[in-house]
């Protein structure tokens, strides 16, 4: 048994095959993968021992004892004395480990105490345990060995583990060092800013980790809070594809954020270093502020035991009263856009006018004792509003009152209300009364919802962006949408009303044109003060910011002494009229009427120069000498005559000079021969486009009339194309198919370009969406 206990380690590791049992000792017969409990291997002899044998090179085995496998239900005292002497495989044995049978075996006893410490091992799959290699069983263990055992069992075990681990992390560093060595890392470190770092890095280090394993640094969880609060349905769809914070962990970090009613001590510190990094031109800002509706509700709060929902002004203190509004107050950048809300408050219906006087001196006061410099104060037009605004000009200006500003540590602060309250004060103004801004010459709302109903019939719409609902002000909704007020005095509302006042007196009265004129100024006003960009762009010189030589001073200045002229006179009682200083600033400081800003326009010094008169036209021909169809000669052929009205031919020619100007046409002079008209072709048709130009320079695009009624065709076989195949889908193609089968793939007179390709890339694409 000494030879057994020498070696039962490195038998341990090998198995009898298939071969040395019966098929019913296996599960499956047919598989023989799994033996049944209890069974003990057959006398099996190899081919490889037969031939051996037969060879005389046979070896005496009888010196070998075989240790029973694990397969076989051997105990440790099994008697192998009984056990029937078999062949073995003899390709499993190492040949140093075969005796004779003279040989004499080497036992445990012969070798020192403490040798099996450095003895080694053939190699195997499963390294020999500490007991295998001293020939102990565990049973045969004290429970203090036993204890011992255990530890180190386990300390093994996380030692190969850290190695297997650390096997890992040196083969992902050799990855990265050789993709740092190939210099692919570089545009993460040079090119992307840090948000996009920590978005990458965020990925990197939680790939494959589960979730209570992943880890995020303190701005992945505020990148990834500001896209939830702009989504979390968007978010959610991310976070199926990227790896980033729950929304429970986003919700714990807001929580830990205290942003109390009143001013936030923290905030403002945290925006002073901000702010001293600025340049000093970036510290000029305006100081907004506004009220939003909100729901009455009633909510307690444990952790501060306070109930939410009261009239709450913050140092002001708290109220008896149910709030139903939040009050914001945000510092924007006059010069560097920026912005940065700084306080809110709860109110009750709205606040009053003595706590607004307060809270926007410490606004002003808070905004300074950081860094900024508070030029003007903008708001709507609220009652609240402009009494607060009106005291605090009339109080604190050295007992001088003043319409423009107050001051706060004698330091002057403008007062301004919001362009886009201004634009829809201005349109309100139009719906019951007519604006008088000239001698003899009034603007009305009625001219706009007549030129209106004539586009509505025609086929291309001037005025696209309109609709039947924006002239519903039964809806108190669409009333109070500043776009819509915008659209409604805009340019091309102008331009539309140019166009039918000069084409047919039947469409539109002659005077309408004075309300093409008003409408004119009015868009040039809102873009003198509406400017985003720093440079003009699209002809309009005023669409821009201020600069030292810009024409905004002198357009204002003008624009000032024009304005103080205006009269509102009633259309539904006696004849009334009243200066319109008091819809843009009033007259008198404690005044209590609409306040439109008056220190914005304090500084409004131009009037525009040369509206567009009535002669405007008197270069043209007669319309009733025009012709009042379009007859398109293509290759000697007539595509299609059509009866249109003067108007309807005037919106097609700006479309199709809209599409001239998106598609890419060749340098051909015959080309551009068919597609444009020179100046000596114009005609009552480019009366649109003559009148949206912004100055004198030609920035439009003009096309003749043979383009034009190709476009016309093109859009009349796409509205019966669509008719019968609307439902069907990859309409673009069928359509461009269905058009070159009708005109052919040579329709235009060039026989070098192929310009069909360029009309149909462009019109079927724009023309679904006004056709379906």
């Amino acid at each position: 048994m000494d030879g057994y206990n020498i070696y039962a380690g490195y038998y341990k590791s090998l198995y009898l095959c298939q071969n040395h049992f019966h098929s019913r000792d296996f599960h499956d017969p047919l598989n023989r993968n799994r033996l049944l409990p209890n069974v003990v291997p057959k006398e099996y002899v190899s081919k490889e021992a037969i031939s051996s044998e037969s060879s005389g090179c046979s070896r005496n085995l009888h010196s070998v004892a075989v240790e029973p496998v694990a397969s076989c239900s051997f105990s440790a005292e099994t008697d192998f004395s009984t056990v029937e002497e078999s062949n073995v495989c003899l390709e499993e044995i190492p040949s140093e480990l075969l005796c004779s049978s003279t040989a004499t075996c080497t036992t445990a006893s012969d070798k020192p105490g403490y040798a099996f410490l450095s003895e080694s091992f053939p190699e195997s799959k499963t390294r020999p345990g500490i007991l295998s290699k001293i020939g102990v069983h565990k049973k045969d263990l004290t429970p203090r060995k036993e204890l011992l055992y255990n530890v180190h069992r386990t300390a093994q075990s996380r030692i190969t583990k850290l190695k297997d681990q650390l096997a890992k992390e040196r083969d992902q560093v050799k990855k990265l060092r050789k993709l740092y060595e190939s210099k692919q890392l570089e545009v993460i470190d040079t090119e992307l800013n840090t948000i996009n770092k920590t978005f990458i890095n965020c990925q990197l280090q939680n790939y494959l980790k589960v979730s209570s394993g992943k880890r995020y640094t303190k701005e992945m969880k505020l990148f990834a809070l500001t896209m939830y609060k702009r989504s979390p349905r968007l978010y959610k769809y991310m976070q199926a594809h990227f790896e980033l914070p729950s929304p429970r962990v986003l919700k714990r970090v807001l929580n830990g954020v205290v942003f109390d009613t009143g001013f936030n001590n923290n905030l403002l510190q945290c925006l002073k270093v901000e702010v001293s990094r600025m340049h000093e031109l970036d510290r000029y800002c305006t100081l907004m502020f506004d009220e939003i509706k909100l729901s009455s509700i009633l909510h307690y709060e444990k952790y501060r035991q306070i109930i939410m929902g009261y009239e709450d002004l913050g140092y002001l203190g708290r109220f008896n009263k149910n709030a139903d509004h939040a009050l914001v107050f945000m510092a924007r950048g006059v010069r560097k856009r920026w912005k940065q809300p700084i306080a809110y408050f709860f109110t009750c219906k709205t606040i009053k006018t003595p706590h607004l006087k307060q809270i926007v001196v410490r606004c002003v006061q808070e905004l300074r004792s950081i860094g900024l410099n508070v030029v003007t104060t903008v708001c709507d037009q609220g009652a609240t509003n402009r009494g607060a605004m009106s005291q605090l000009c009339r109080e604190t200006v050295n007992d001088t009152p003043s319409r423009t500003h107050f001051v706060v540590d004698d330091v002057a602060v403008n007062t301004m209300y919001d362009l886009g309250h201004l634009m829809k004060s201005t349109r309100n103004a139009l719906l019951d009364n007519e604006i008088r801004f000239k001698d003899h010459k009034s603007a009305k709302f009625e001219h706009i919802v007549t030129v209106f109903e004539l586009d509505q019939k025609n086929t291309y719409k001037i005025l696209p962006k309109l609709k039947p609902e924006h002239f519903n002000f039964k809806n108190s909704y669409l009333k109070m949408k500043v776009n819509v007020a915008c659209r409604q005095l805009s340019a091309s509302v102008a331009a539309a009303i140019n166009v039918c006042t000069s084409l047919s007196v039947s469409l539109l009265p002659t005077e309408a044109i004075h309300t093409a004129d008003f409408i004119h100024f009015t868009d040039q006003l809102f873009d003198s003060l509406n400017g985003s960009q720093q440079y003009a762009s699209d002809g309009k010189p005023l669409r821009c910011a201020i600069r030292a030589d810009s024409p905004h001073l002198a357009f204002w200045n003008e624009s000032l002494s024009k304005i103080s002229k205006w009269k509102i006179i009633s259309l539904k009682t006696a004849l009334k009229a009243c200066i319109v200083n008091n819809l843009v600033t009033p007259k008198y400081v404690s005044a209590n009427c609409e306040d439109d800003g008056e220190s914005v326009l304090s500084n409004l010094h131009a009037l525009l120069e040369g509206s567009r008169s009535d002669d405007d036209v008197s270069n043209f021909s007669d319309v009733s000498d025009y012709d009042n169809t379009f007859k398109i000669a293509i290759s000697n052929a007539e595509i299609s005559e059509k009866e249109l009205t003067m108007e309807d031919r005037a919106a097609l020619k700006y479309v199709s000079g809209f599409i001239l100007k998106k598609i890419n046409l060749p340098d051909c002079a015959s080309c551009k021969s068919f597609f444009f008209s020179s100046e000596d072709q114009r005609n009552p048709s480019d009366l649109l486009i003559i009148f949206k130009e912004n100055d004198n320079q030609e920035r439009l695009t003009y096309s003749s009339d043979n383009f034009a009624g190709v476009v016309h065709d093109t859009h009349q076989l796409l509205t019966a194309f669509l008719q019968s195949h609307s439902h069907e889908t990859h309409l673009e193609d069928k359509f461009k198919t269905h058009w070159l089968a009708k005109y052919g793939e040579n329709v235009f007179p060039c026989g070098d370009h192929r310009t069909e390709k360029y009309l149909l890339k462009y019109a079927v694409v724009h023309f679904p969406y006004n056709t379906i």
